[in-house]
C-alpha cells in the first residue's frame, strides 16, 4: 500500500508539473507596439487601449506614443471592440458622436482624418489601418498606414 501512495503522489506532481500556465501565450510589454507612417517617416512607440469615454462613445480609444519624440502621437477613437472587421474613419476635426476617427500630432502639427480610410481590427487587441489626414493650420493632405497591437 505505501508503493500505492507513493507512485500515487509521484504521478501526481508529475502531472502538476508539467501543467503550463494560460500567460505563455500572452504577448509581452515589448510586444504592444504600433508605428504609423506619415510623410514618408515611420513613427514606432508604445500601443495603449483604454475605455472609450464621452456621451455617444464606444469601443477601445488606442493611442501610439513614438519614441523619437513625446509630441508625435496618434489617437484612434471609437475603434470596435471585436476581434475582426473593418471600420471607416470619419472626420477627425468635425467628431461626430459615436464615429471613429483619428487625430495625429506629429512634430506639433495637428491633423485629423478626412472620412474615408479604415481601421481593420486583426486580433482581439491588433490592428492595421489606412487614412488620409489633414491639418486646418497648414495645406496639404497626407496618407498615413500604421499597424499595431494595444495592451
Amino acid at each position: 500500500m505505501n508503493r500505492a501512495k507513493i507512485f500515487f503522489l509521484v504521478l501526481s506532481l508529475l502531472v502538476f508539473t508539467q501543467c503550463g500556465s494560460d500567460d505563455e501565450n500572452e504577448p509581452t510589454p515589448d510586444e504592444f507596439t504600433g508605428e504609423f507612417t506619415l510623410a514618408g517617416k515611420t513613427f514606432t512607440g508604445l500601443c495603449i487601449g483604454s475605455p472609450a469615454s464621452g456621451i455617444g462613445n464606444f469601443g477601445v480609444d488606442i493611442s501610439i506614443h513614438t519614441t523619437t519624440a513625446s509630441t508625435n502621437t496618434l489617437v484612434l477613437s471609437n475603434v470596435p471592440t471585436a476581434s475582426s472587421g473593418t471600420v471607416a474613419f470619419s472626420d477627425g476635426w468635425r467628431q461626430p458622436s459615436g464615429t471613429t476617427f483619428a487625430i495625429i500630432n506629429a512634430d506639433n502639427i495637428f491633423m485629423a482624418t478626412k472620412p474615408g480610410g479604415s481601421i481593420t481590427k486583426t486580433g482581439a487587441k491588433s490592428f492595421t489601418f489606412t487614412c488620409t489626414v489633414y491639418s486646418i493650420v497648414e495645406s496639404g493632405e497626407y496618407t498615413v498606414t500604421g499597424k499595431g497591437t494595444y495592451q
